[in-house]
């Protein structure tokens, strides 16, 4: 099992780490009566914490600890979860403003943009403690 473990280590701490947000979303939103229990909105984007946040920093840190940081990997992966959490509180937290806004413009009986695509700043936070604790966690499996 450890081998395993190390050797689909980056990839298991991505997934993982998404998983354990979502999950942990999920839960939020139930307690606070947000959502009810469906499918669908274990797959929903946007809310405490972010998934996607959750997903790079996973796979970051642990690209981190079994590549070394002067790899290229590390470095590619640092990238991408840069510009993974520029677009999530970001450019999705403004088409998210945007949505909202068109949503009061338009009459009742039309479709609804959704409002639920983008994170503040502490939901992105909050997923990138998510992944770097699961990657952390997996690490010394």
């Amino acid at each position: 099992m450890q081998a395993i473990i190390h050797h689909y280590y980056p990839l298991l701490a991505a997934f993982s780490s998404m998983l354990t947000a979502q999950v942990i979303k999920h839960l939020l939103f139930l307690i606070t009566g947000n959502l009810k229990i469906n499918t669908k909105n274990l797959l929903t984007a946007g809310g405490m914490p972010s998934t996607h946040s959750a997903l790079v920093s996973g796979l970051t840190l642990s690209v981190a600890l079994s590549q070394g940081l002067s790899s290229t990997p590390f470095a590619i992966c640092l990238v991408f979860s840069c510009i993974v959490l520029y677009d999530a509180t970001g450019i999705r937290q403004a088409v998210a403003k945007q949505a909202a806004i068109l949503n009061r413009l338009t009459p009742g009986e039309e479709k609804k943009l959704s409002e639920f695509i983008g994170h503040t700043p502490q939901e992105a936070g909050a997923g990138v403690c998510v992944g770097l604790i699961i990657a952390t966690l997996l690490y010394f499996v």
